[in-house]
């Protein structure tokens, strides 16, 4: 009963946990970036899947140092990171609060910080009116060269 139950675990450890793909989860981790969409949050569970799968018999604390390292590399916005570094958070979850209160911070102040568009007629002509009136206008130039170059002709 016991070889088997040894057996099962081995089996299902094979099957769920391959120590070969530890590696590409690490691979994984090292490429990670926040796309434009992505929200904070969702990095940061994605990321700690991610240190959980990579490191499956590292101690928490050197999983929540890796987590933190990693989400502050994958947030490709320098100023964030500043501030999550001057911020000393200890672990992810830290990181994570303190990249979303910049984030709040920073979207309110673009918020405020923005001027009113000022409205434009996209069926404004007066690039076209000035073309044909700067065609007439050579017309008008060429035609006038023309007859100064005949009445010197027939002088």
């Amino acid at each position: 009963m016991r070889t088997n139950f040894i057996q099962l675990i081995a089996a299902l450890a094979s099957r769920f946990q391959p120590g070969n793909q530890a590696e590409m989860y690490r691979a994984q981790m090292k490429i990670k970036i926040r796309g434009r969409t992505e929200q904070i949050p969702v990095l940061g569970q994605d990321i700690k899947r991610l240190v959980r799968l990579a490191y499956p018999s590292a101690p928490i604390e050197v999983k929540e140092q890796l987590a933190r390292d990693c989400f502050i590399d994958s947030l490709n916005d320098a100023d964030m990171e500043l501030t999550i570094f001057q911020a000393k958070a200890k672990n992810i979850d830290n990181a994570i609060q303190v990249a979303l209160e910049y984030e709040a911070f920073k979207n309110g102040r673009r918020k405020h910080s923005t001027k009113p568009v000022r409205a434009v007629n996209e069926n404004n002509n007066f690039d076209l009116n000035r073309e044909i009136y700067l065609s007439e206008q050579v017309d008008d130039i060429s035609g006038r060269l023309a007859k100064i170059e005949n009445n010197e002709k027939n002088k």
